[in-house]
């Protein structure tokens, strides 16, 4: 977690209340800069991030989009606003690219036109299933769930997506991630395990948004096994969740409740 001052902007703004007051204010706002994503001199994406755990971002973005493995990234490296990523294998990354802007291609097309079978297909492609059978308890889920809110941004300015990756029972996560897209914030808490060599996978990855299909199928791709937020699942996400053997927690609120979507069996009741 940075400083706001490295993270946000700020300009003048007008405040308008119910009875008729008016006052001038400065507000902030997070800072989105615009980079180029780069895999051995190959485009991937044109991207836009909050201006942190770039680097992170770069690897966890290839991993959980199916475009690499964690072990295959070489280097990687910020060049202004290019992250520059080389990997060992580039013929290999070169047919996953084809691939994988297809299935771009296939998501951006009109809903009317796309059956809920065929949405489901771009969104398991590279998907394997996570097999890791390790319990957690509702304490525990709760407990990382609570560290979201420890994020500066996200306190103050309400305006970012957070991110965190934690052991069960420790006493703090292992990464805690932020970015103006919920995706981008699972990108660089990934990242982080990629960056750090990290091959544990007995894990939990809490998120602040709502569990949508992409973003379900990124925490399988990375190999994480239990996926909760404050928020609620998609049918998408239920679905890829459900196929790809992860357990899906929603509305893990206050220690007081949450709902178990799929992979009950790891769950410690």
């Amino acid at each position: 977690m940075q400083g706001l001052e490295l993270t946000s902007a700020s300009s003048k703004a007008m405040r308008v209340w119910s009875d008729g007051r008016v006052e001038e204010i400065t507000e902030r706002y997070p800072l989105e800069k615009a980079y180029k994503l780069t895999a051995s001199g190959r485009l991937v994406a044109l991207v836009s991030l909050l201006p942190t755990l770039l680097r992170e971002f770069a690897c966890g973005f290839l991993v959980t989009e199916g475009l690499s493995t964690p072990g295959s990234i070489r280097s990687v490296s910020l060049d202004g606003l290019e992250l520059k990523v080389e990997v060992e294998d580039p013929a290999a990354l070169d047919s996953k690219l084809s691939f994988y802007r297809a299935v771009s291609r296939l998501i951006r097309a009109p809903c009317s036109s796309l059956s809920p079978e065929t949405l489901l297909l771009p969104l398991e492609a590279k998907v394997r299933e996570v097999k890791l059978s390790f319990k957690v308890t509702p304490s525990d889920v709760w407990s990382a769930i609570s560290w979201l809110r420890k994020s500066k941004l996200y306190r103050e300015l309400g305006m970012v997506h957070v991110c965190a990756i934690a052991k069960p029972g420790a006493e703090a996560p292992m990464v805690i991630a932020e970015d103006v897209g919920r995706h981008s914030a699972v990108d660089k808490a990934v990242g982080y395990l990629v960056l750090n060599r990290i091959a544990d996978r007995e894990l939990m990855l809490c998120v602040s948004g709502r569990l949508t299909g992409d973003l379900v199928a990124k925490a399988a791709r990375a190999g994480i096994p239990i996926v909760a937020s404050i928020s609620g699942p998609t049918s998408t996400g239920v679905e890829i969740a459900r196929k790809a053997g992860v357990t899906l927690i929603g509305f893990a609120r206050g220690a007081r409740r949450l709902t178990v979507y799929t992979g009950e069996e790891r769950i410690a009741i």
